[in-house]
């Protein structure tokens, strides 16, 4: 049962961050209205919904990689090069928090020497091809697997 419950949970945090719903955006005006749902802990107070959300989140959001197609991502907090959430890995200046990757985009080109990033994060982002800007595509880790199943399964 306890696996059920968690695997109900990790759904719950994918459509948290994936869709736009009026549950995702309740809960995103009441406890994200400042920092990005990633960077968010829980608090003594909130409710046990939002304590497991919080407990599961990290599982999933190892598992997210955002593919740069939108201009919404979050430049620091969603994972878009591979490494992880980039605002872990430097120090950025807080009042730069709701950059987007699109604000690195210049003429369909990368401008990232301002942010001073590892010599390996650099190379990696430079290898990143810039999609279209108008639409964003988020890969789960399992995801080719479970479309082959699928796929199997509906006998497509």
């Amino acid at each position: 049962m306890m696996d059920i419950n968690e695997a109900l949970a990790l759904k719950r945090w994918w459509r948290f961050r994936t869709c736009e719903s009026l549950w995702s955006t309740f809960l995103k005006y009441k406890y994200c209205t400042i920092d990005h749902p990633v960077k968010k802990k829980w608090r003594t107070g909130q409710s046990h919904g939002w304590k497991k959300l919080m407990q599961v989140k990290d599982k999933v959001e190892d598992n997210m990689l955002w593919k740069i197609n939108s201009s919404n991502s979050s430049l620091w907090w969603d994972n878009w090069t591979g490494f992880g959430d980039i605002a872990q890995v430097i120090y950025y200046d807080y009042s730069l928090a709701n950059q987007t990757v699109n604000d690195i985009i210049v003429d369909g080109r990368w401008s990232i020497d301002h942010l001073q990033l590892p010599e390996y994060m650099t190379e990696q982002i430079l290898s990143i091809t810039i999609g279209d800007t108008r639409s964003m595509m988020l890969i789960f880790g399992c995801q080719l697997i479970l479309a082959n199943l699928l796929q199997h399964w509906v006998g497509g």
